[in-house]
């Protein structure tokens, strides 16, 4: 038999990328609970990119702007009875 051959043990980028996918694994699941279980948006659905919060934030309120009525009479009188 080959008796030259000796045992190296085990592999230590083995046993590093055990303890890195446990790591990866659990921020990945604080980032799903944050995004989707109420941390996000102020009524706990989930929060949208910055940019996009912005561009529907500035159409909402032109949205609002634009049906605003411009010189409309404020109050309605009842109708006497």
């Amino acid at each position: 038999m080959n008796e030259n051959r000796t045992s190296s043990g085990p592999n230590v980028g083995l046993l590093l990328l055990i303890p890195a996918a446990a790591i990866v694994a659990r921020m990945a699941v604080r980032h799903h609970q944050v995004a989707w279980d109420g941390g996000g948006a102020p009524d706990g659905g989930p929060r949208l990119p910055p940019r996009i919060e912005w561009a529907l934030n500035r159409w909402h309120a032109r949205a609002h702007k634009a049906a605003e009525p411009t010189g409309a009479v404020a109050a309605v009188e009842a109708p006497s009875a």
